[in-house]
């Protein structure tokens, strides 16, 4: 198995969290009632994370096996 650089390392970190972007922006352009308080968003942000990883969190494990 190959080894990351740290380059490499920082380029899957730049990609998921360009990845969670993407996401979390259609996530909040879909939620109704859009979110007001602190305790909103928090909630919004557990049900998103949850969303992202059901939806995402596999195969971003396999590739991160895959580069190693």
């Amino acid at each position: 198995m190959k080894k990351l650089n740290m380059e490499e390392k920082k380029e899957i970190v730049d990609e998921r969290a360009a990845l969670i972007e993407m996401y979390k922006a259609g996530f909040l352009d879909g939620t109704t009632p859009k979110p007001r308080s602190k305790k909103d968003f928090e909630e919004l942000n557990k049900r998103y994370k949850k969303a992202f990883f059901k939806r995402f969190g596999k195969k971003i494990i396999k590739e991160l096996k895959k580069k190693k």
